[in-house]
């Protein structure tokens, strides 16, 4: 009796990291199993032995970027200070998406998740980045109750919050990213930037300043 042949655990991550790669780069439509398989020197046949086929391999990508991002921000949710946590968790996005930037770009870039092909519906419809919001959400809401933010809906600055961070981040890790004498100061910028987007939504009457020097974690990788 044949038995069937077995792969590494080593072959299927690195199948999902080069499937990530592809997407992000070229979108859904650009991920080939065969060019995917000669990348890693395995075979069609492998893929779909470890991960069912095309759509079951898009919805593993898919999945470890959700499952991956939503750790990390979690993590970041550590202290009983609403607004250092609040720093904590922009700086925790940063870093995430500058070691991730594959995941990233197929969580928050390359995917279309409103007007996906039928074909790869299934393959995306387990994880969106709408559920990504969640620790930002209860922060916000965590700060307005508290009376710390200006009398806006909480749902109106968690889109600017987000939008903003987003915005930077993605700037940051894209192919250009603007202005290379400032790289150094990268992280700076940032810190900078956190500080004037919740500066916008704070009560004018607390001082930010004391919080910041309170913010527990440093992005430890290089800059772009």
């Amino acid at each position: 009796m044949v038995r069937p042949k077995t792969y590494t655990e080593e072959l299927r991550n690195a199948l999902i990291d080069g499937a990530a790669e592809i997407v992000a780069a070229r979108g859904l439509d650009g991920l080939s199993l065969r060019t995917l398989a000669a990348e890693h020197g395995t075979s069609t046949n492998a893929i779909y032995a470890m991960f069912g086929g095309k759509t079951e391999l898009i919805r593993t990508v898919v999945q470890k970027a959700a499952q991956s991002f939503g750790r990390t921000q979690a993590a970041a949710l550590k202290g009983d200070d609403v607004v250092v946590d609040l720093f904590e968790l922009g700086l925790a996005y940063r870093r995430w998406a500058i070691e991730n930037r594959a995941l990233y770009t197929v969580m928050f870039g390359s995917i279309d998740y409103e007007n996906v092909a039928d074909e790869h519906r299934d393959g995306v419809s387990s994880e969106t980045p709408d559920g990504s919001q969640g620790p930002l959400i209860e922060l916000l809401t965590r700060a307005s109750e508290e009376g710390l933010l200006l009398p806006v809906p909480v749902p109106v600055i968690v889109a600017s919050v987000w939008g903003n961070v987003h915005g930077l981040v993605s700037l940051e890790i894209a192919p250009w990213s603007g202005l290379p004498e400032l790289a150094e100061a990268r992280e700076e910028i940032y810190r900078l930037h956190q500080g004037a987007i919740l500066r916008g939504w704070v009560r004018p009457d607390i001082d930010l300043s004391e919080y910041m020097s309170n913010i527990r974690t440093t992005t430890s990788a290089p800059a772009s």
